[in-house]
């Protein structure tokens, strides 16, 4: 049986390098019928093209394809004829809800909880059993809790529901393993494998499915010859580990090849920094070269240095945008100071991430009419929904003159379904109303006969219908609204601000409302539910959907996760958000399986998740990652204030020390 080779290295190493050399050299010598595969994860794969077709060029490149896991499993299942039909996030959703129902009278511990967060950590877990490749029947067999039974019982159903043309996307991994199983695809071929921090259960179930298959494999990672199972290198020690289980259970073993620490750093402060963080303190602390630390008063001040600092490598350092990346632990928080600071400053960024819909004006509307016809008509939903602008009723003026109307005289419930007969300027309007007072009413009165229109098309919270009928009255609401124009237009508004990224991503909104409808449809269409559950369900459907786009400009700077922001090659690196609980994080619980369950299931030899330690481990090595990405510089902060009093993280507080 044949061997992994393991190229290792600790950043900072050209490990990156290394691994990519040897795909180009691979692809120079290759005769025409040697096929190599260059996995790499799905934000890696241009820059793995741009490598090979510089060092290489474009003929040699055809002996090689670059490819994520998922992409691979696409081609193979479309060379094979195999064709899966896999359900949205949101399908999930539906069907999980589905199953619910399906099974609660025998239901014991989660009785009675079905509700729209627990449809969420539902999906969540069953997600997870999938990716550990746990299967009901396990879960049922297994000495537990009522809790765990529950959940097999949920998930068993949810596995029927979807029946056998249909699959859930955390099966894609797994369905590829087996089909490389069945026909010994990528026998005689080249894998390489590089530019994942880890890999998971799922991609772990491929790797060894490819070198069953007498794939010749080689893998990089990101770690020392320490093998402290309670280092900083531990959550890839553990992936070594699992590789080396299955090979040498076939009689083969691990190969190793190190790359050098430090040989890729250009300032001698960020050799010592990384040879500081990997070793945990035991070595000399890191000198000034490079390295940059800033306590803020606050996430404002935060950005704003980070700014100033980007400013100062442009125009006195010689830096292209492109040359650096920000990375946070927590993007969503900071998005805001991004997109205001960085304008202010004129710094044009690329955030690595996909918009999720509920960020969009179209879905805020939808929201705040379900929350409207949910709440009983409360003014506050009522003016979201008018606010939005897609309820045609009048301009601006006349929508102002609703809201002040509203407001005045405290609007709420029927109020909506009833003629606006009183002053529009409150009790100081008196008995006899001025012209101009009469007209401004008229105004406030003519919205109301448009709102109260589509709020009574709707229905009733209450009224129960098929998911079927419910979409397509809902449709009928689109059309009638003309939302997809209304859609249309902002996406030109937006265009002509020069706000492309966002024009790109408002484009594809209406297909994707109008998918989750069809969505929702199709996997539970003759259910017959309240048209308020069908609001909040449809809700959850699109709310996993996002939009993105690939950036407008080659000269960007790169705005991200740090556990997913693709760092090679970056000069100048700013790590925000060093607080404590926040970068590295606090490890979060397994989703409805308290630890307790969690161990006890891992006893039995059934994973469903990886301990709060493991978990713990995994945040230092993002932390590790992040901090000595950069060739040249790393600028480490965090806001000493927000919100409440700040705590530096460890780890800020060790370089700071140091």
């Amino acid at each position: 049986m044949k061997n992994i080779k393991i190229v290792y290295g600790r950043n900072g190493s050209g490990i990156h390098r290394r691994m990519r050399s040897k795909v180009a050299d691979f692809a120079a010598h290759a005769a025409a019928e040697d096929r190599a595969f260059f996995i790499v994860p799905d934000q890696y794969t241009l820059t793995a093209e741009r490598f090979l077709l510089a060092a290489v060029g474009e003929k040699a490149l055809r002996n090689i394809c670059v490819v994520s896991f998922k992409r691979l499993a696409s081609l193979s299942f479309s060379e094979k004829g195999k064709t899966f039909d896999f359900v949205g996030e949101g399908g999930r959703a539906a069907l999980v809800s589905a199953a619910f129902d399906a099974v609660s009278p025998q239901l014991k511990y989660y009785a009675g909880y079905s509700d729209f967060y627990f449809n969420e950590a539902l999906c969540e877990r069953i997600k997870m059993f999938k990716e550990y490749s746990v299967s009901p029947d396990a879960l049922l067999s297994a000495e537990t809790s009522d809790a765990v039974r529950d959940l097999a019982l949920i998930y068993g159903m949810y596995d029927s529901l979807l029946g056998a043309d249909r699959a859930d996307p955390a099966d894609n991994l797994r369905l590829f393993a087996e089909l490389i199983a069945e026909h010994g695809l990528f026998r005689g071929t080249t894998v390489f494998i590089d530019f994942f921090k880890v890999l998971n259960a799922s991609e772990l179930s491929v790797v060894r499915a490819l070198y069953e298959a007498g794939a010749e494999i080689n893998v990089g990672l990101v770690e020392d010859e320490s093998r402290d199972d309670c280092g900083i290198f531990a959550p890839v020690l553990e992936v070594e580990n699992k590789l080396r289980r299955f090979v040498e259970k076939d009689g083969g073993k691990l190969v190793y090849e190190k790359a050098e620490n430090g040989t890729g750093y250009q300032s001698n402060g960020l050799v010592q920094l990384e040879d500081f963080l990997a070793t945990d303190g035991n070595s000399e602390p890191p000198d000034c070269d490079g390295v940059n630390i800033y306590e803020a008063t606050d996430i404002s001040d935060e950005v704003d240095f980070v700014c100033c600092r980007i400013c100062e490598l442009v125009l006195d350092r010689g830096y292209r945008f492109s040359d650096i990346a920000v990375v946070t632990r927590d993007d969503e928080r900071y998005a805001p100071y991004f997109e205001k600071l960085f304008a202010d400053y004129e710094i044009p960024f690329f955030r690595h991430k996909k918009s999720g819909l509920t960020e969009k004006k179209a879905v805020r509307f939808l929201s705040s009419l379900f929350s409207a016809i949910r709440f009983g008509f409360r003014a506050d939903d009522v003016i979201d929904a008018v606010s939005c602008g897609y309820i045609d009723g009048g301009d601006p003026t006349d929508l102002a003159e609703f809201e002040r109307y509203v407001r005045i005289w405290n609007v709420n419930g029927k109020g909506f379904f009833e003629p606006f007969g009183r002053s529009i300027r409150g009790f100081s309007g008196g008995e006899s109303p001025s012209e101009e007072d009469t007209a401004r009413l008229a105004r406030a009165e003519n919205v109301r006969l448009t709102v109260g229109e589509v709020l009574s098309y709707l229905g009733r919270g209450s009224d129960k219908a098929t998911v079927r009928t419910h979409a397509e009255r809902l449709f009928s609401l689109f059309e009638k609204t003309g939302l997809e124009e209304k859609i249309n237009a902002d996406t030109q508004t937006l265009a002509a601000m020069g706000e492309k990224t966002l024009a790109d991503e408002n484009e594809k909104l209406f297909e994707l409302l109008v998918r989750g409808l069809d969505e929702y449809v199709r996997s539970a269409g003759d259910s017959e539910v309240s048209f308020d559950l069908f609001g909040r369900m449809y809700l959850r459907i699109i709310s996993e959907y996002s939009v993105g786009s690939i950036p407008t400009a080659l000269d960007t700077v790169l705005v991200g996760g740090a556990d997913t922001a693709p760092l090679l090659d970056k000069r100048a690196v700013f790590v925000l958000g060093l607080r404590e609980g926040s970068f590295p994080k606090t490890p979060s619980s397994s989703p409805l399986v308290p630890e307790r369950e969690r161990a006890a299931l891992e006893e039995q030899g059934i994973v469903v998740d990886i301990s709060p330690f493991d978990k713990f481990l995994y945040e230092q090595f993002i932390a590790y990652y992040a901090l000595t990405a950069a060739t040249e510089r790393v600028y480490m902060s965090y806001p000493s204030s927000d919100g409440g009093e700040g705590v530096p993280s460890e780890v800020f507080d060790r370089c700071r020390a140091a």
